[in-house]
């Protein structure tokens, strides 16, 4: 897993090494700010002449000066590279989500989900900004300590390496190790605590009417009491490695003390503020430790998520040639849905060419199958039995993004999103004002986009709570009019509408959809169009 964040470092080596020199200069000033101190009272203890400007100001002044200019430098480049690796992960992890819905993202929930993108990500940062650096600089400034004590005295040398060791490495691996699995739960009840607040904005109306909120209330003031027992595991284990720390240390001053004075009889203040000093590294080095048990279990959740390798780059979207009416757009063969760990599946063996200008009605009995059966048209899911062609090409995840341009899926389940009504019509696209009022008109929407205060620009609320069931429906299909597409995959996309506003927008709809390839599942049977054709998914076989 550390080979896998440092090889998201390497694009931004420079800013990282800067960060990491001017680092070990800033933590060398700190301890050279101390011996020069420690030496100047020592010349004054012993009676020898001193001279205040040249052997304690000007060095200080110097030293400190410098010292505030690393500082800064270290801060700014080290965070700079930080973003900027989060930012690299953060489209790598994007895409890959993209890559894999929504066929794959329903293994995980909302909330985890949401937990991993946005806060493990930002834990992220943690390593590459406070970890890495602090890890590399306490290694450099201890062996520059060590050597400038091997100088003064060997004996010194021994100890303080011996010291350096204990409290730069062994307490903190020991409690990185007793502490991975509470941090491993503490991000795993962090995620399963967004899932919960997700459900109940998401459900708020129907928690509401069933009157079930002080139930979710409970549930969620459970969670957090159980998550705050956590972090107090937590913080106790951190306060007994601070403890550990201060009692080696202060153990180590009084065995350093009197192993100089058997030794040379006497202690020079030089080495108490080398010994002193030679410390600041590896306790900011302890500090990071602190935050490392959640650290990493949040980066192997966010590392699981890349399955494959990734370029940093928005992927190519292969170009798909725009269909000529006669070409078969849509070509299934051998198609098979197998459920997981079962041995039945919904269907098996499916066959079928779709043609433009070809409308097809699939119905059947609920379960049957038909909702899988258009996601797979739609590249939604890709066969793992079976293939898929548009266009003469076959589809899979790598050129499924070619398809979707020329495809318009409509779920059962239309999505509002809590933006203006212009948002919701183009999602990310651009349209003039004239043509995103012609959609609302195609789909008898005139008299809601009159009626609103803010016309276009009119937020709709959360989940859409100012439109109904029916007028979400029509957004989604005035958003598949707006697209222009060649197939449009439509899954119970007019069954919120009265009979009188769905045959009227059919009517509308259908000088626009007659070189089209259009598939609908509907369980009415009535005539929508003269070219239409009803097919029945009937025990996992489509009966055309």
């Amino acid at each position: 897993m550390i080979i896998r964040l440092l090889n998201f470092a390497r694009p931004h080596w420079l800013p990282l090494s800067v960060s990491l020199a001017c680092r070990v200069l800033n933590q060398l000033g700190t301890i050279a700010i101390l011996v020069v101190a420690g030496h100047y009272a020592q010349q004054l203890f012993d009676g020898e002449q001193t001279f205040l400007w040249q052997q304690l100001i000007w060095p200080l002044l110097v030293i400190g000066t410098g010292k505030a200019f690393c500082r800064y430098i270290e801060q700014l480049s080290g965070h700079n590279a930080a973003f900027r690796i989060q930012e690299d992960l953060r489209n790598q992890v994007y895409w890959q989500l993209e890559s894999q819905a929504p066929d794959n993202i329903h293994l995980l929930s909302t909330g985890d989900l949401t937990a991993r993108v946005v806060s493990d990500i930002e834990r992220i940062e943690v390593f590459y900004a406070h970890t890495i650096i602090p890890v590399l600089s306490a290694l450099i400034v201890s062996a520059f300590v060590t050597y400038y004590g091997y100088l003064l005295s060997g004996s010194v040398a021994l100890i303080l390496c011996g010291l350096l060791l204990v409290v730069g490495l062994f307490i903190p691996s020991w409690h990185l190790m007793r502490s991975y699995t509470l941090g491993s739960t503490l991000r795993r009840e962090f995620g399963q605590l967004n899932s919960r607040l997700t459900d109940i904005v998401a459900g708020v109306s129907e928690i509401q009417n069933w009157h079930a909120m002080t139930f979710f209330q409970q549930q969620v003031s459970d969670q957090g009491k159980q998550l705050q027992q956590y972090y107090n595991q937590l913080a106790k284990r951190n306060g007994l490695k601070d403890a550990l720390t201060d009692l080696v240390i202060g153990l180590g001053f009084l065995g350093f003390v009197l192993q100089v004075w058997w030794l040379e009889g006497e202690v020079s203040l030089p080495l108490l503020c080398l010994y002193a000093g030679a410390f600041g590294p590896v306790l900011a080095l302890t500090r990071t430790f602190e935050d490392l048990p959640q650290t990493f279990p949040a980066c192997v959740r966010v590392l699981s998520m890349l399955t494959k390798s990734f370029d940093s780059a928005k992927p190519e979207c292969n170009k798909v040639k725009k269909a000529e009416p006669s070409n078969t757009l849509l070509k299934v063969d051998q198609l098979r849905h197998q459920y997981p760990e079962r041995s039945d599946g919904l269907f098996r063996d499916i066959s079928l060419e779709l043609n433009a200008n070809q409308y097809v009605i699939i119905q059947g009995e609920s379960g049957s199958g038909k909702t899988t059966l258009l996601r797979y048209l739609a590249a939604i899911y890709t066969p793992n039995q079976g293939s898929l062609s548009f266009n003469g090409e076959l589809i899979d995840h790598s050129n499924r993004l070619a398809m979707w341009q020329n495809c318009c899926y409509i779920p059962q389940q239309t999505i509002i999103f809590p933006a203006s009504l212009r948002y919701n019509l183009c999602l990310g696209q651009e349209y003039s004002d004239e043509m995103l009022v012609k959609a609302l008109q195609l789909v008898c929407l005139e008299p809601l986009y009159l009626a609103l205060e803010q016309g276009l620009d009119t937020e709709l609320g959360l989940n859409g709570s100012r439109v109904s069931g029916g007028e979400a429906q029509r957004i989604a299909l005035a958003r598949a009019w707006l697209r222009d597409a060649s197939v449009y995959l439509l899954d119970e996309a007019f069954s919120a509408l009265d009979k009188q506003t769905e045959k009227e927008i059919r009517h509308r709809l259908e000088s626009h959809w007659k070189n089209k390839l259009v598939v609908e599942i509907a369980h009415q049977a009535e005539e929508v169009s003269q070219r239409c054709q009803y097919w029945q998914l009937q025990d996992g076989k489509l009966i055309c």
